[in-house]
């Protein structure tokens, strides 16, 4: 069993434009995040790999 959380796919693509610009950058998107109506992001869960792996023989 695995459980993922949703992320906010939005938001993290809007800091992740903001890193490439330097410091300066990520402080104005920081800005404009916290402005923002976060309401109507678009949330998506990440991918998840589940990985199955067979029973030892019982012997029978």
């Amino acid at each position: 069993m695995i459980t993922v959380a949703p992320i906010d796919a939005t938001r993290q693509a809007r800091l992740a434009s903001g890193m490439n610009g330097g410091i300066l950058g990520a402080v104005i998107v920081a800005g404009i995040d916290a402005a923002a109506d976060n309401s109507k992001n678009d949330w998506r869960y990440p991918v998840a790999k589940v990985v199955l792996e067979a029973d030892a023989p019982s012997g029978r």
